[in-house]
């Protein structure tokens, strides 16, 4: 198992996809680095929309904690602090799916798993997955 002490999930593009993936791949895929790490949410969306998405999904119980902008009016680095903070999390890994969150880990200090299966591209060189059940093997679960 890798070292980090939590896990930190973009949510459009990486947990909530455009039928890419079944939304059961990502389902399992939490429900199992649960197991193993606290989980959390940050994202550049409205509440309303992050709180739906953990209702429709019926993940909420899986995420320990959660942040996005429509509520602090904050960019993604500062939430990414804020959790971080708020929880006692030390060194986290954020999951997400453009360059805009890579470079939001850069500022906050974090490392970055970039999901090939979003909506953005990368421009630094950085390790990624092509599938959500490879973030299991990538934390050595």
């Amino acid at each position: 198992m890798k070292d980090y002490d939590s896990i930190f999930f973009d949510l459009e593009g990486t947990l909530w996809t455009d039928d890419r993936f079944s939304t059961d791949d990502i389902a399992a895929t939490v429900k199992a680095v649960s197991k193993h790490y606290p989980l959390s949410i940050i994202s550049n969306c409205s509440l309303p929309y992050l709180e739906h998405f953990l209702d429709v999904s019926q993940l909420r119980p899986y995420f320990k904690d959660y942040e996005c902008i429509g509520r602090t009016n904050q960019p993604k680095s500062q939430n990414i602090k804020n959790v971080m903070q708020r929880s006692q999390f030390k060194k986290p890994l954020y999951v997400g799916d453009t360059s805009a969150d890579q470079r939001a880990c850069l500022d906050a200090g974090v490392d970055f798993l970039y999901v090939e299966w979003g909506h953005g591209v990368v421009c630094l060189n950085c390790d990624s997955i092509k599938k959500p059940k490879e973030l299991l093997s990538y934390l050595e679960l």
